[in-house]
């Protein structure tokens, strides 16, 4: 894989001739659309490498198109197809990766790569998804944005996410995640204890709503939806049963929204990508108080 920034103009990709360089040998070289599409994010790039006789190297550039939107990560693949004189080794392909310079906030369709987050403790990113924690017992782990985020009395939000919560213990797992708006001293290096912590404890200046799988003291059940503030996990804004098993392993949805007009914090669920009319729980906190002038957005998740 090799990621790229927009305002980088172009990336420059080397194709390695092994097993000999006697003769002349070639190979077709194609850019295939993936998020990133040809035209748009990069140029059409097609052609044929020609090695001459006791060359070993060749390369080719794709240029990425910088415009003023902001974006999502995008990517696109490089494909070699059709060799003359020469074989094809196992890897044929690779994805380039292109990261946007104009985006103010995060905003991912998939996670090929983690650019632009900063991954702590067990947080990984694997399989094009951004995985918090495993199941493997007594992890903690969290993710935040790089960038920090503006934030005034006049900020008002919504933030929309897919999460699964499986594996573990099933419906008995332990213990969940929390989305976080933080503007701590660590920064985008925040990250607590695992098991009922949530790996939120201990950060401050904080922000967080709560997806709790196990019942821990305070908790209304092992099945809550809740609001927290500076990384203290046992003493509940709001919280709400949530109106399905969090732990199923399926994919499941939810909007965070934030209306500083009227300081109302909404959170929705849905086991579908259509957002309900009525938000599970609903709270009043002033988000410039709580965090001040700036906040990193990210995940916290720990396990037992």
């Amino acid at each position: 894989m090799t990621s790229v920034t927009e305002n980088q103009g172009s990336v420059q990709i080397e194709i390695t001739r092994q097993g000999g360089s006697s003769g002349v040998a070639s190979v077709a070289y194609r850019a295939v659309p993936g998020s990133a599409l040809a035209g748009e994010d990069y140029s059409v790039a097609d052609g044929r490498l020609t090695f001459g006789d006791g060359e070993t190297s060749k390369t080719f550039t794709v240029t990425i198109e910088n415009d003023s939107e902001g974006e999502p990560v995008e990517e696109f693949t490089l494909e070699l197809s059709d060799p003359s004189n020469a074989g094809l080794a196992s890897l044929t392909s690779t994805r380039v990766v292109i990261a946007d310079d104009d985006l103010g906030l995060p905003a991912f369709s998939s996670f090929p790569s983690d650019i632009g987050l900063n991954l702590n403790g067990a947080a990984k990113v694997e399989n094009d998804q951004l995985v918090i924690i495993d199941a493997d017992p007594q992890q903690a782990g969290s993710a935040f944005f790089q960038t920090p985020l503006s934030i005034t009395e006049a900020t008002s939000f919504e933030t929309s996410f897919a999460y699964e919560i499986g594996q573990g213990s099933g419906a008995g797992g332990a213990d969940g995640f929390a989305f976080v708006l933080q503007n701590s001293a660590e920064g985008a290096d925040a990250i607590g204890q695992p098991g009922g912590y949530l790996a939120y404890d201990a950060i401050a200046n904080s922000l967080a709503i709560e997806f709790d799988t196990f019942k821990n003291a305070g908790d209304a059940s092992g099945n809550t939806v809740s609001v927290v503030l500076n990384g203290d996990t046992w003493n509940h804004v709001v919280q709400a049963e949530a109106p399905f098993d969090l732990n199923d392993g399926q994919q499941q949805y939810a909007w965070i929204s934030y209306d500083a007009l009227t300081e109302t914090l909404s959170v929705f669920l849905s086991q579908t990508p259509d957002k309900p009319a009525n938000a599970l729980l609903q709270t009043e906190v002033k988000l410039d108080q709580i965090v001040g002038d700036t906040a990193y957005a990210g995940f916290t998740a720990g396990n037992y």
